[in-house]
C-alpha cells in the first residue's frame, strides 16, 4: 500500500513533499502508517435528481474523505469537482440532474496522506417528466386569455396549446420560461370555446 503526500510544497522535486528534505536526490519515503483504501463503493441512483453513493470506510485516522466526480472515466479525462466529508462517513445523498451520467470515486485524507482512489463507479439518473398541475385559463378582453399552471421541478421551459375542435388536434399557442407559471394567449377569435393545456419542457423530452 503506497502513501500519498497531499501538497507538493518543493515544486522541483517529482515527489510530493510535506517539508523540503536536506540534500537532493534522497529516496524520499512518506512518513506514518498506511492509510488503508475505500473499498465497494456503488451508486443507487433515487431519482433523477439523486443519486446515492456507499462504500467500506477502511482508514483508521482518517480526517475525512474525498468524493471525486466526474462526466466521464476518471482515470482518462481527471474530475470535474470534488467534495470533502467527514471522517468515518459510509454514505451519501448527492444532488443530480436527470438523464445525465456520473462517474464517482472515493478517497481516504489524512492532514497530510491520502489513500489510494476506490474503485470507480458511474450511475445515469433516471429522466423525470412531470406534467404541470392544476392548470387553469380565464379570459379579459374578446381575443385574449391568461393560463397559469404549477411549477414542476427540472425544466427548461413550458408549451402552451390550444385546441379549437373539442381536442382533436392541437397547435402551438403560446410558450414561457424556466419557472415560469403563467402566459398570455392572445390573438383568439371572440366567441370560440378553446382548450387548453400546458407542457413543461425538458432537454431530453417533452410531458
Amino acid at each position: 500500500m503506497v502513501n500519498r503526500l497531499r501538497f507538493l510544497v518543493c515544486a522541483s522535486w517529482s515527489v510530493l513533499l510535506v517539508g523540503c528534505p536536506d540534500g537532493v536526490g534522497k529516496n524520499l519515503k512518506s512518513q506514518g502508517s498506511p492509510i488503508a483504501t475505500p473499498t465497494n463503493l456503488e451508486a443507487e441512483t433515487n431519482s433523477g435528481f439523486e443519486v446515492t453513493l456507499r462504500w467500506s470506510d477502511n482508514a483508521v485516522g482518517e480526517v475525512g474523505y474525498r468524493l471525486e466526480t466526474a462526466h466521464g472515466p476518471i482515470a482518462a479525462s481527471g474530475i470535474s469537482g470534488f467534495q470533502l466529508l467527514a471522517a468515518n462517513t459510509r454514505s451519501i445523498a448527492l444532488a443530480t440532474s436527470p438523464n445525465t451520467t456520473y462517474y464517482f470515486r472515493v478517497v481516504a485524507v489524512t492532514d497530510t496522506l491520502e489513500s489510494e482512489p476506490s474503485n470507480e463507479v458511474s450511475v445515469t439518473t433516471r429522466k423525470e417528466l412531470s406534467a404541470p398541475s392544476l392548470v387553469s385559463a380565464y379570459s379579459e378582453a374578446p381575443n385574449q386569455m391568461f393560463v397559469t399552471w404549477n411549477d414542476v421541478a427540472g425544466e427548461t421551459g413550458y408549451l402552451i396549446q390550444m385546441s379549437s375542435d373539442g381536442g382533436s388536434s392541437w397547435s402551438p399557442a403560446a410558450s414561457a420560461g424556466s419557472g415560469m407559471t403563467s402566459a398570455e394567449v392572445t390573438g383568439l377569435l371572440p366567441n370560440t370555446e378553446y382548450l387548453v393545456r400546458v407542457l413543461s419542457v425538458y432537454s431530453y423530452g417533452t410531458q
